[in-house]
C-alpha cells in the first residue's frame, strides 16, 4: 500500500491543453559539500546519456493493478463490502469481487477490505488544501476525524483498461455516496467528496473527446537549483507515468502541458516505432492539442509540424508512483540543455516574439531603475537566497554586449545566486546577438542589474516598473 509521499503541492494552471491539472512541489534543501548542483549538472553533462532508451514496441502493459480508497467520517450503516457486491448486481457492472489474489482470477477484479484508519492514514491537514477536490471546511474536518477507511484494489488487462477506470470509479463512487464517505484515488492522490467525484470523473466520460488530463496529475517540485516533473495515474491506463528533469522554472507550465500531451498521445497509440523515439505527426499533433476545443479555436489543418520526441527509461525518485517511468529528454551538444528545451517547446506550442522597444533614459526612468535595484538587491536577493516560494519565480533585467559595442537590455531568469552574480536563464531570443539564443545559460553581475519581475505561483506579478515607462514612452513617439 502506497501513501503520500513527503512532498507538499501548490496549483500551476497548465497554458495551452485546458483544464490540465498541475501541482508545484515545496522545495527541498539544498544539498551541500561537494555534491554538484542540478545547475551545475545540467551545464555539465548530460545525464540521460546513461539512461537506456525505451523499447520499440506497446507501452500498454498487459495487466495493470492500482488502489483507490473511500475514508469513512461515519461509521457505515452496512459493512462496505456488502454494499459494493450489492451494487456490482444490480448496476451490472463488468467487475469480479474476489477475495484472494492470484494467476487465475478473472478479469476485471477488485479486492475490498474494511480497514481501521491507522492502517490506511488519512493525509495529513498541510496537504488538504492543495489535494481536495471540492471538499469544503467541515469535509475537510470530517475527513480528519475518520476512523475507518475502505481500500479497494483493481485488477485489469491493459487492453480493457479504459472501460475497467470506468467500472472502478462507478463503484468507488457509490461506497462513497451509500456511507457519506470521501473518496479517494490513490494514484493520482486526490481527495473527492462523493458529488465531485461524480463530477470531475465520470460526468465526461463518454464525450467524443476523452482527456486523459481529466485522470492525471502531475507534480512538479524544486529539486536542487531546477524543477522536475512527473505525472501520476497512468497506471490507471496500463502506461507508464512521464517524468521531465532539469526544467528552469520559467518552462514549468509548458513542461506540464508537454507531459499531458504525450499522455493523450500515448493513450490514443501507446506504441514505440524505433527504440527511444516517439514520432508525433502534424496531424496528431494538431488533434491532440485542441482536444475538447470549440471548432471555432482550432487551428487550420496542418498547422502543426511533425514532432519526434527522446524517450528514456526514468529513474526513480522518493515518492513516485508505483509504476513504470518514461523520461523525455533533449539530447545534443551544440547548444545548452536549456536552449534544447526551449527549441522544441517553441515547436510544439509556438513561440511569442518580443518586440525591440528604443528609448532615451529621462529622469523618470532612473529614478525607477533605482527604486528597482533598492528593492532587487536588497529583501529580493534575500528572499531568493533563502529559497522562493513553491510556484514563485524572479526574473531580472541585465544587459548584454552587441557585437556593434552596443547594448542589448533582456530578462533572464534567476536560477543562482551567488555573491554579487546571479546566474540564470534567457528568456527570449536576442535581435542583435546572433549568437546568443532563448533558454542559453547567462550571467550578470549585481551592479549591472536594471528591473526585476517577481512572479508569484498564482501569475501575479510585481515589479517592471521600468518596463511601463518604457512602453509609454515608445507609445508617445
Amino acid at each position: 500500500m502506497k501513501r503520500i509521499s513527503c512532498r507538499l503541492y501548490f496549483f500551476l494552471l497548465c497554458g495551452l491543453l485546458a483544464g490540465c491539472p498541475f501541482h508545484f512541489g515545496c522545495q527541498k534543501e539544498f544539498e551541500t559539500g561537494t555534491t554538484k548542483s542540478k545547475w551545475q549538472q545540467a551545464k555539465s553533462t548530460d545525464q540521460s546519456d546513461k539512461q537506456p532508451p525505451v523499447a520499440a514496441g506497446s507501452l500498454a502493459a498487459k495487466r495493470t493493478a492500482y488502489e483507490m480508497a473511500v475514508y469513512h467520517p461515519d461509521q457505515p450503516k452496512e459493512d462496505p463490502v456488502v454494499t459494493a457486491k450489492k451494487f456490482i448486481k444490480t448496476k451490472k457492472l463488468k467487475l469480479n469481487y474476489i477475495s484472494k489474489i492470484d494467476d487465475r482470477m478473472k478479469l476485471p477484479a477488485v479486492t475490498i477490505k474494511l480497514v481501521d484508519i491507522k492502517e490506511y492514514r488519512v493525509p495529513p491537514p498541510e496537504m488538504l488544501p492543495y489535494i481536495s477536490r471540492g471538499l469544503n471546511d467541515s469535509d475537510k474536518k470530517r475527513l480528519r476525524a475518520a476512523k475507518h477507511a475502505t481500500i479497494l484494489r483493481f485488477f485489469a488487462s491493459g487492453k480493457d483498461a479504459r472501460q475497467a477506470l470506468h467500472q472502478a470509479y462507478k463503484l468507488v463512487g457509490a461506497i462513497a455516496r451509500a456511507s457519506k464517505g470521501l473518496a479517494w484515488d490513490e494514484e493520482t492522490r486526490l481527495c473527492y467528496t462523493p458529488q465531485s467525484w461524480q463530477s470531475m470523473l465520470l460526468d465526461n466520460w463518454d464525450k467524443p473527446a476523452f482527456l486523459v488530463l481529466r485522470h492525471v496529475f502531475i507534480h512538479a517540485y524544486q529539486d536542487g537549483d531546477l524543477i522536475r516533473a512527473i505525472s501520476l495515474g497512468m497506471i490507471k491506463f496500463g502506461l507508464p507515468d512521464i517524468v521531465i528533469e532539469d526544467i528552469p522554472r520559467s518552462y514549468t507550465t509548458n513542461m506540464g502541458d508537454l507531459i499531458n500531451l504525450v499522455a493523450q498521445v500515448l493513450y490514443i497509440n501507446p506504441n514505440i516505432g524505433h527504440p527511444g523515439k516517439l514520432e508525433i505527426s502534424g496531424q496528431t499533433l494538431d488533434q491532440v492539442l485542441n482536444v475538447g476545443a470549440q471548432p471555432t479555436d482550432q487551428p487550420e489543418p496542418g498547422s502543426s509540424k511533425d514532432v519526434s520526441l527522446d524517450l528514456v527509461q526514468g529513474i526513480r525518485d522518493e515518492g513516485d508512483p508505483d509504476n513504470r517511468l518514461i523520461e523525455i529528454i533533449f539530447p545534443g551538444k551544440q547548444e545548452s540543455l536549456f536552449e534544447r528545451q526551449s527549441k522544441l517547446l517553441d515547436l510544439i506550442f509556438g513561440k511569442d516574439r518580443d518586440a525591440v522597444t528604443h528609448v532615451e533614459h529621462d529622469a523618470e526612468l532612473e529614478t525607477a531603475k533605482k527604486q528597482a535595484r533598492r528593492i532587487l538587491l536588497g529583501k529580493l536577493k534575500q528572499k531568493f537566497i533563502k529559497g522562493l516560494a513553491p510556484g514563485e519565480r524572479l526574473l531580472v533585467k541585465a544587459p548584454f554586449s552587441t557585437p556593434d559595442q552596443g547594448v542589448e537590455w533582456m530578462w533572464l531568469e534567476a536560477v543562482k545566486w551567488q555573491d554579487d552574480k546571479v546566474y540564470g536563464i534567457l528568456m527570449n531570443d536576442p535581435h542583435y546577438i546572433p549568437k546568443l539564443k532563448s533558454g542559453a545559460r547567462v550571467e550578470a553581475t549585481d551592479k549591472d542589474l536594471f528591473d526585476y519581475i517577481l512572479i508569484g505561483p498564482d501569475g501575479s506579478r510585481q515589479g517592471n516598473e521600468t518596463g511601463k515607462i518604457m512602453q509609454r514612452l515608445q507609445a508617445a513617439k
